[in-house]
């Protein structure tokens, strides 16, 4: 008689969701032969409890165990898995061991044996090397992909115009392109010997106007330069490197593209037996990379960077990494054909730029007015991560010392490469904060698709023009930057300083504005025209666009209290009389020996700004976490406020890379900033500073409840308070997604940077003398002790 299952299978009972592919790398899983992982040993099997270890970690299952120990003892070397399944489900129900058995291959228990795998190259794809010489040859001979097609390499005196370099790389562009639409390739290695730059750029455009994938890979002399891979307009091209090389050069030698287009850095190899092993090394990785590229489940290597590997092939590798650059003359920052030099007071498409704010009536304000009940938001928010197409996880934190009196998630996603998506996505790891487990994994989740879509990698309209030009409809840069006192990493604003624009929808004036794009993504991606530090300030996800708007405009507000405060050496008033589940809150925090603060950080626009500390007096090491909460409504800032202090707070975990060593001073604190020692200011002006109190119940509820009208509230507040002020917000949705994400930008408010370098109309100067705390107004220098361009 079959079993019963427990219902968790062997998946871990946590907080996690989990989005697998089909199958695992390189399985078909309909029809496999099946043998046990040789890396796997059961430690320890109790009742519904195994510990194991694999691939040298161990690990623990908790659920079906037995079901476990059953397929594991009906292994005898090879199994086919029908077979396997089927001997197993004599005694346990057929489809959950089914399932079970899945869940065991994908975790690497139950393994495929390497001569019965098959690969899992996109159906109908083929695979090229074009270039002479051995690394080329040794690309086309792997054993391992015996398919891929050698192309012989041009001549380098094929052509020669005598009518400059724009025609010849003309000429090249046009041969290429040629030549590769009639093999019909799905990737292809590249593997010069004596070719210019300008060839390869040739190349570059070639397979940018093709959309085919390549990487490069070639002998400089003395190391083998393995990549980058492009994916066009999905990654930097083969010139945005190139640009990179130039610009990083000292202007006064006047190297242009034109001088470098005509040197060549890639050579034969020595007639030396000592560079055999890393010609096959690198050969194998180039077509595995073919393979990778060509995949739906494997990550392309060499995406944005190269690595150089030396005569004695090393696992160590010297890695050249680089992002996009708007000034590169292949493919314009991934961007080619929607980039416009000529000003334009209006965008081609401008409802993709406005945003009408409908009236949305709050249907769920736990953590933050929303226009969505929680459970329907969860349910918008699994359908959007299950298009990701890799493992997304969103975990509730445990083992901390706080994690069972206020509950926070982390949501983390590894990089994605797929060919169905137009465009990429970095790693990820975000967290969640709220009173209780609902609000805090909607948070992390809505947290995780904002910073995806705040990335920089899909066509956007943009302008390329100096600010002088678009004046009349763009941002006033100098209500919006302010002074710079000095430039670190920021350019000067100049009427000639050449920007890269792109529109949003200014809330003041209802009409298309222009923004530069620095100010904008969320990205290492080169812009021209920076003028703030980047930062994640005005980003927001929702569940509407109003939810979104309204996030990321009170996040701005947030922000600008909070530099306001904290740069003007100031203690807010204390905040006293807190409602009872704060109070409950704080007593179990003085059981283990913490103490909960609460701070009063509003200012002139009269929108609740809170900030909480909780402080562990005792300890040094793990001192003091903060979090702050902006809200109409004092008791959602209050509560933000309160978890997000939490969230700050450091958590258990494993330590990827284990170091058995003796600890020295850096390793102890490192960049802990819960530390006393990275809280020697704050812990002058608000952890230990006695200040005036003000009593909780004497803060009104100024929200309306409706989310469109608790916007216009803080527009007029702002409009009240900030002369020449401006609120553009730039629509950042995904259409693949579908959940609102903005970037709101607030001209006229103080914005954030690690030191605080430039200052908006003086704001954070004045806001001390406007609310009575002092009587003149510090300068600069008073408050930093600094004098530049004073």
């Amino acid at each position: 008689m079959a079993m019963p299952l427990p219902r968790s299978g062997i998946r871990p009972q946590c907080h996690t969701h989990k989005i697998h592919n089909d199958s695992p790398e390189g399985i078909d899983m309909k029809s496999i032969v099946l043998t046990k992982n040789p890396s796997f040993a059961i430690l320890k099997n109790r009742e519904q409890e195994l510990l194991f270890s694999l691939y040298g970690k161990i690990k623990l299952l908790r659920g079906a165990t037995f079901v476990i120990t059953a397929i594991l003892e009906a292994m005898t070397g090879e199994q086919d898995k029908k077979d396997l399944i089927s001997r197993v489900a004599l005694h346990y129900p057929e489809k959950a061991v089914s399932a079970v058995v899945d869940d065991m291959i994908r975790s690497g228990i139950l393994t495929v044996p390497t001569h019965k795998r098959k690969r899992s190259r996109t159906s109908g794809s083929t695979l090229g090397c074009m270039g002479t010489g051995k690394l080329a040859e040794t690309v086309a001979s792997q054993p391992d992909f015996p398919d891929i097609r050698l192309i012989p390499e041009i001549p380098t005196d094929t052509f020669k115009s005598g009518k400059g370099v724009r025609k010849e790389i003309d000429w090249w562009i046009n041969f290429f392109e040629n030549k590769l639409s009639s093999l019909g390739l799905s990737a292809l290695a590249v593997c010069p010997e004596n070719m210019s730059y300008l060839q390869l750029c040739a190349v570059n455009r070639a397979c940018l106007n093709l959309r085919q994938p390549w990487v490069l890979g070639y002998f400089n002399g003395s190391e083998i330069a393995l990549g980058p891979t492009i994916i066009p307009f999905k990654t930097p091209c083969l010139e945005c490197l190139l640009e990179h090389r130039l610009r990083a050069l000292n202007p006064s030698i006047e190297l242009g593209w034109e001088n470098f287009l005509q040197c060549a850095e890639n050579f034969p190899f020595p007639d030396d037996p000592a560079w055999q092993g890393s010609i096959h090394w690198a050969a194998w990785l180039m077509a595995a990379e073919l393979e990778n590229i060509t995949s739906y489940q494997n990550m392309p290597r060499y995406m944005k960077k190269q690595v150089q590997i030396p005569m004695q092939a090393a696992p160590e590798l010297t890695n050249i990494e680089f992002e996009t650059i708007t000034t590169c003359p292949g493919c314009q920052g991934m961007n080619r054909g929607f980039i416009k030099i000529a000003p334009t007071p209006y965008p081609d498409a401008p409802d993709r730029v406005e945003i009408p704010l409908e009236h949305k009536t709050a249907r769920h304000g736990d953590n933050g007015l929303r226009s969505m009940p929680a459970d329907e938001a969860r349910d918008m928010l699994d359908r959007t991560l299950g298009i990701l197409k890799t493992s997304v996880r969103i975990e509730q934190c445990r083992g901390g010392m706080l994690d069972e009196l206020i509950p926070s998630f982390r949501s983390c996603t590894s990089e994605v490469y797929s060919p169905d998506l137009p465009f990429n996505i970095s790693e990820h790891k975000h967290w969640g904060k709220g009173m209780n487990e609902r609000q805090a994994y909607l948070s992390a989740g809505f947290e995780l698709m904002e910073r995806i879509c705040a990335e920089y990698g899909k066509p956007v309209e943009m302008l390329q023009c100096p600010y002088g030009e678009v004046k009349d409809y763009a941002i006033d840069l100098n209500t919006r930057v302010g002074r710079q006192y000095y430039r670190r990493n920021v350019d000067a604003i100049t009427d000639d300083t050449m920007v890269d624009w792109v529109w949003g929808w200014s809330l003041v004036n209802r009409k298309c504005v222009l923004v530069p794009a620095s100010m904008v993504y969320l990205t290492r991606a080169i812009f021209q025209g920076k003028f703030i530090q980047g930062s994640s300030s005005g980003l927001a996800a929702g569940t509407s666009m109003e939810d979104a708007v309204l996030q990321g405009l009170l996040e701005t507000v947030e922000h600008d209290a909070r530099y306001i405060w904290q740069a003007n050496y100031l203690t807010p008033p204390r905040i006293t009389g807190l409602p009872p589940a704060i109070q409950d809150i704080a007593k179990k925090l003085k059981t283990i020996g913490c103490e909960l603060i609460i701070r009063n950080q509003t200012i002139d626009l009269g929108v609740h700004v809170i900030r909480a500390w909780i402080v562990q007096p005792d300890n040094p090491l793990v001192y003091a976490a903060s979090g702050l909460g902006a809200s109409l409504n004092p008791k959602i800032a209050l509560y933000r406020a309160v978890s997000e202090a939490k969230q700050s707070w450091p958590c258990d975990h494993i330590p990827t890379d284990p170091d058995y060593a003796s600890k020295n001073n850096t390793d102890l604190f490192g960049y802990n900033t819960s530390t006393i020692f990275m809280h020697h200011h704050d812990n002058v002006t608000e952890i230990l500073a006695a200040s005036p109190e003000v009593d909780y119940g004497t803060l009104a509820n100024l929200s309306s409840g409706s989310i469109s009208q608790d916007i216009q509230l803080i527009l007029d507040r702002i409009g009240e308070n900030v002369p020449n002020h401006d609120v553009i917000v730039v629509n950042l949705t995904r259409e693949e997604f579908g959940i609102p994400v903005v970037r709101v930008i607030a001209s006229g408010l103080q914005n954030p940077s690690q030191p605080l370098q430039n200052f908006p109309q003086n704001r954070l100067f004045d806001q001390p003398v406007k609310l009575g705390l002092r009587n003149e107004r510090l300068s600069f220098k008073e408050l930093f002790n600094d004098c530049h361009q004073e």
